[in-house]
C-alpha cells in the first residue's frame, strides 16, 4: 500500500498536467480522451491512485529517443505497472496530438490561401475602376 500524498504533492501533479515536460500532461490528455475517471485510468494503467499522482511528477519518457525503452522500463518497475501501458498512453498521446498538429496546419493553409484570393479580388477590383 502506498503512503498518502500530501496536498502540496497533488497541487504539484495538477499543476504539471500543464507542463508536457511532466508525465502529468500525457497522462490527463489519454485519461480526457478516453472518458476515464481516475479510479477507472490508475485500474486501466495497474497501479494505486497515489502512484499514478507520483507517476505524473516523472518526467515524461520522449517517444523518439534512444532512452525511451528504459526509461519506461525504470518508471514500470518503480511503480509496479505493465511498462506496455505506459507506451499505449504515450504512443496514443502522441498520435492525436500529431493528427491535431497537422489539422489545424491544414486549416492555416486554407485561410492563409482564402486571405490571398481576397486580397487578389480586391486588386482586380482596383484594376477595374482604374480602366474606367
Amino acid at each position: 500500500m502506498s503512503r498518502p500524498l500530501s496536498s502540496s504533492v497533488i497541487r504539484a501533479a495538477e499543476r504539471a498536467r500543464e507542463r508536457p515536460f511532466f508525465l502529468a500532461s500525457v497522462l490527463e490528455a489519454y485519461r480526457q480522451m478516453n472518458d476515464m475517471s481516475s479510479e477507472e485510468f490508475a485500474r486501466f494503467l495497474g497501479c494505486s491512485q497515489e502512484d499514478v499522482v507520483r507517476l505524473a511528477l516523472c518526467r515524461r519518457p520522449i517517444a523518439h529517443s534512444p532512452t525511451f525503452l528504459s526509461d519506461i522500463d525504470h518508471l514500470a518497475r518503480r511503480f509496479a505497472f505493465p511498462g506496455e501501458r505506459l507506451i499505449q498512453i504515450i504512443r496514443e498521446v502522441d498520435a492525436i496530438q500529431a493528427l491535431r498538429d497537422h489539422f489545424n496546419a491544414v486549416q492555416e493553409k486554407k485561410h492563409l490561401l482564402m486571405a490571398a484570393r481576397d486580397r487578389e479580388d480586391d486588386a482586380s477590383d482596383d484594376e477595374v475602376c482604374d480602366h474606367e
